[in-house]
Order: structure tokens, then C-alpha cells, then sequence
């Protein structure tokens, strides 16, 4: 049994959430609770399919640019 922060017991059960990005509503199992909770994770805002979406877009930190370096003349040529 779980117990809360204030040593009371606690029973869980599987949460209906509705995803922010595609408004629809996905089950958020007692098994993920405590896979979440264990990692120090937040609850999960988005469906599964809308955060396997979110991981394949490319986002502004992952983005490579195509860029050629500058390039400047050796300070150490003989």
C-alpha cells in the first residue's frame, strides 16, 4: 500500500487526462503513476502519440545548422 506524505494510506487509480496539443483524452495507468513518480517526473500533458510526434520534430536546441566555419589564416604558419 502507498502511503502520502502524511503517512495516511492511499489507493491510486488509473487517471483520464486530455492532451493539451490534441484535446484528446488517453489513460494515464496506475503502472506509469508509479514509473512517473519514482523518476520525479510531472504527469504527463500530452497523449503518447502527440509525445513520440513532440520527439521527432526538431526543435531549436536540436536543429544542426548548415553552416560553413570561418576561416582565418593560421597564427602559427611558418
Amino acid at each position: 500500500m502507498l502511503k502520502d506524505e502524511n503517512n495516511n494510506e492511499m489507493t491510486m487509480e488509473n487517471k483520464t487526462i486530455t492532451c493539451i496539443q490534441c484535446e484528446t483524452e488517453f489513460e494515464f495507468t496506475i503502472h506509469d503513476q508509479l514509473r512517473y513518480e519514482k523518476m520525479n517526473f510531472d504527469e504527463p500533458r500530452r497523449c503518447p502519440d502527440c509525445r513520440k510526434n513532440k520527439l521527432k520534430t526538431p526543435n531549436s536546441q536540436n536543429i544542426k545548422h548548415n553552416r560553413k566555419r570561418k576561416s582565418y589564416p593560421s597564427q602559427f604558419e611558418d
